[in-house]
């Protein structure tokens, strides 16, 4: 069942001691008169419990943090900023454009109304990989700027539970200018 499913996964990812994943991530913009598409590139790296490297490569948002077990090194290539912070008292930015995928996924266990929607083998690292594939819905309400978040779908590497592909779309409401 997905409950199930879910539960290997957050155990399989609760369970890891050090992990290197690397993700493309591919970002449709529609609206009513343009069209966009742009991709990045999101490396999460530990060795845990303190040392951590996140980087998004790519688009408007590439950046990098470090955490070296004392210390969290930030850095933004668009606008050419560093920063660094003692690692016990740091907090992530407001805007906080870098997150870790493993940090998700250790609480999949939590998901209520998960559904398993199919059997599917997809291409990923090189070979054909069967996956379950489960849909979470979303806990994010509208709010501001988001009208809707759909369900969250996870493809589920049926031998490591490993999530190899994840989709959800967001509805937005951009801001108008006056001109």
């Amino acid at each position: 069942t997905a409950p199930e499913i879910l539960k290997k996964v957050a155990e399989t990812y609760q369970s890891l001691k050090s992990y290197q994943f690397e993700a493309q991530v591919v970002t449709d913009s529609v609206s009513d008169d343009n069209e966009s598409r742009s991709r990045s590139t999101r490396i999460s790296a530990a060795v845990l419990p303190d040392r951590r490297r996140m980087e998004n490569k790519g688009g408007q948002t590439g950046s990098l943090r470090v955490f070296d077990g004392k210390t969290v090194w930030e850095y933004r290539p668009g606008v050419n900023q560093f920063a660094r912070q003692d690692q016990t008292k740091y907090q992530p930015p407001r805007m906080n454009t870098l997150s870790d995928a493993a940090d998700e996924y250790k609480t999949l266990d939590k998901a209520e109304e998960a559904k398993l929607l199919r059997e599917e083998s997809i291409e990923a690292a090189g070979s054909t990989r069967p996956c379950w594939v489960v849909e979470v819905p979303s806990k994010i309400r509208p709010n501001g700027m988001l009208l809707e978040r759909s369900p969250t779908t996870y493809w589920v590497d049926k031998s490591t539970n490993v999530v190899l592909k994840e989709t959800l779309s967001n509805k937005m409401k951009l801001p108008i200018r006056d001109t």
